[in-house]
């Protein structure tokens, strides 16, 4: 996985966990993936030089409209849109995905660590 890809896609898990909506935004990215995945002409409108960033803007505004997806999806196909990165969309939707499944784990396993050692949400259990 590229570097650049994961950067974006830790920058979203990141952005997304803290407001509670990993699982709604892993299904809304796989929805946009799946509309982009199907339209070359699409992926080729958003690669392209030659169309201005106002009329790439305004074809994810109505992308993220008809999906229904949230402000962190809009925000995070804007940005890599607006730092010409549109063809690692598919990337970096997949290292979403990733990133979300590990930080689960990792999350399970102290909450496991934690329960283990006798202390629940950060607290010890008095014996």
């Amino acid at each position: 996985m590229k570097s650049a890809s994961l950067q974006y896609a830790n920058a979203m898990a990141d952005i997304a966990l803290a407001q509670g909506a990993g699982e709604p935004a892993a299904k809304q990215l796989h929805e946009f993936a799946a509309a982009y995945a199907q339209s070359a002409e699409l992926r080729t409108f958003l690669a392209s030089p030659a169309v201005s960033m106002e009329a790439k803007h305004a074809v994810i505004e109505k992308m993220v409209a008809r999906l229904g997806a949230s402000k962190i999806i809009r925000n995070f196909l804007l940005v890599l849109t607006d730092h010409r990165r549109t063809q690692l969309i598919p990337e970096a939707i997949a290292a979403f995905h990733q990133v979300i499944i590990e930080r689960g784990a990792k999350e399970r396993d102290s909450r496991n660590v934690g329960a283990a050692d006798g202390q629940t949400d950060g607290n010890k259990v008095c014996a």
